[in-house]
């Protein structure tokens, strides 16, 4: 399977974690030969690659989430099946007018990636506060996040998760969904049994913590 590594290769990112693993799998789910022919089609370069994910959170603004339920709705779903080369793709054209080199340019990175985490947070604590499970806040921001894109990105991005999603197993998907089903339902479990508004925030924060470690080509 893709590493998520890839993705989301510092600690900043660990809060699309769970959802983007629905992508990882169904992505590993796809014949081999169907990925290497989209490989050949078009291979960004690598430094690419690295400069998109390091500036990810700096550029891809947090949203509120999306309201979601699981298991997805059809629409949704393709909107968070779409989201993951949608969003990068958006960060790779974005990230070409950052000089690396110039530190000022730098400084600016530094500060809104360390804003964007606080931000990130604290969606994820409202989104609990009205009800919905950190699941539930993880993939709606994915969704919000994606439909914050122009809309033929979107649209381009939606013909071809249609075309993935169909070569994916079906057991292999309903696996995946199974899975993503029981953790909701866990955390609603845990949600209800929580008295105060108090005792929420403190469970988000314990699940999505802002991290001051950047990484090394933005320090």
């Amino acid at each position: 399977p893709m590493p998520l590594t890839w993705l989301f290769p510092f600690s900043t990112m660990r809060y699309f974690a769970i959802a983007i693993a629905f992508l990882a799998v169904c992505h590993a789910a796809i014949p081999q030969d169907h990925q290497q022919k989209k490989t050949e089609e078009k291979t960004p370069p690598r430094h690419n690659h690295r400069q998109a994910a390091t500036l990810f959170m700096a550029i891809i603004e947090p949203k509120y989430p999306k309201k979601v339920s699981f298991p997805l709705s059809d629409e949704d779903d393709l909107k968070f099946h779409a989201a993951r080369d949608a969003l990068m793709e958006h960060v790779r054209t974005e990230s070409e007018q950052y000089d690396l080199n110039d530190h000022a340019v730098k400084a600016k990175l530094r500060g809104k990636t360390l804003t964007n985490q606080d931000e990130v947070q604290q969606h994820m604590i409202k989104a609990v506060q009205d009800g919905m499970t950190m699941q539930e806040a993880r993939v709606g921001m994915i969704i919000a996040q994606f439909e914050d894109l122009p809309k033929d990105k979107q649209e381009a991005a939606i013909q071809r998760a249609k075309e993935h999603r169909d070569r994916i197993p079906a057991g292999t998907r309903e696996k995946v969904i199974q899975r993503m089903a029981e953790r909701n339902r866990e955390e609603r479990e845990q949600l209800n049994n929580m008295a105060s508004p108090a005792a929420k925030t403190e469970w988000v924060q314990k699940r999505y913590q802002p991290s001051k470690k950047l990484p090394p080509t933005l320090q």
